[in-house]
């Protein structure tokens, strides 16, 4: 999840407002990663430049998943009331 620079930040940060805030106290007992769009742009003009790398199929993430909760946490901590 990278900065938030539209007002219309679609349902990525919408699912953590509510839990950040307190308004939702449970989170779903799931694990999944996440790339940074930054990365992801970076990716690309990797293949764009560099003829050696086949733009078959790649893969972005991050290096180890985190549970809901777990990111729930760590955004609670840096953005919670």
């Amino acid at each position: 999840m990278g900065s938030v620079i539209m007002k219309d930040y679609g349902s990525t940060p919408s699912m953590f407002i509510p839990i950040v805030t307190g308004k939702l106290p449970r989170v779903a007992d799931c694990m999944f990663g996440w790339a940074d769009i930054q990365d992801i742009s970076e990716a690309h003009w990797k293949v764009i430049i560099d003829k050696s790398i086949k733009p078959d199929v790649f893969i972005i993430s991050e290096t180890q998943s985190l549970t809901c909760l777990q990111y729930a946490d760590i955004l609670r901590k840096e953005f919670g009331p």
